[in-house]
């Protein structure tokens, strides 16, 4: 496999928020990259995450994943539909037909999971909708992807293009495999295979070891 490096090469992904390449992380400790979004709004875990994300409802599950009750989709929808258009278990293996709706009481619209609970504190006002913090009571206007299709203001051309040219993106990814840029990225440490420029064959070059000096002859591959 070949280093790759994104400084040379504009064009490789992944990219930072603004379009421009990634600064080379080669490095064996951990780097700063961004905290979570949500986090710095002054939101707490349980303003979305329910007790079942966190002990569960009882049933072994295949993987983690699977368990978890909310998506991201529950509160900021799609770029073609809004949060209560989408059905019950939009985004998981199990989807029923139908647009899951809200559920009002004493004239408040209250949003639902992907499993159809309640959730009291995501509410919708029109086509508008809200996290009200579980901590302080602030009211948080939550950014909603067919509102911000139809203004067209997505922030960077990179996201209108993941978000809602490219529609494979949302049909068959979690929107968290790029937007989690908070969580450890094995960019830049790991080595990708390039086949556009001459790298380290680092296969061959395992091989060649001096058995009395134990160093390596480093061998370059062209493609």
């Amino acid at each position: 496999m070949f280093e790759f490096d994104y400084i040379k090469d504009a064009h490789a992904a992944p990219f930072d928020e603004n379009g421009e390449a990634q600064k080379p992380l080669f490095t064996k400790e951990y780097m700063h990259v961004r905290k979570d979004v949500h986090f710095e709004r002054g939101m707490q875990c349980v303003d979305c995450h329910t007790s079942i994300d966190v002990h569960g409802d009882g049933n072994i599950y295949p993987a983690t994943l699977y368990q978890v009750e909310i998506s991201c989709y529950d509160c900021h929808g799609t770029p073609e539909k809004y949060p209560w258009e989408l059905s019950v278990g939009y985004g998981t293996p199990v989807t029923l037909n139908g647009d899951r709706g809200t559920y009002k009481k004493d004239n408040v619209e209250y949003m639902l999971t992907s499993r159809g609970n309640v959730k009291q504190n995501w509410r919708r006002e029109g086509d508008t909708s809200y996290v009200y913090s579980r901590f302080t009571g602030k009211k948080h206007e939550i950014p909603l992807l067919k509102k911000i299709k139809q203004a067209d203001t997505f922030k960077t051309k990179q996201g209108k293009v993941a978000m809602s040219t490219i529609h494979k993106h949302i049909e068959k990814m979690e929107c968290y495999a790029c937007h989690a840029t908070w969580a450890p990225q094995c960019f830049g440490c790991h080595m990708e295979y390039d086949r556009r420029a001459e790298g380290t064959d680092w296969i061959t070059t395992s091989k060649k070891v001096d058995p009395a000096t134990g160093r390596q002859t480093v061998t370059k591959k062209s493609r």
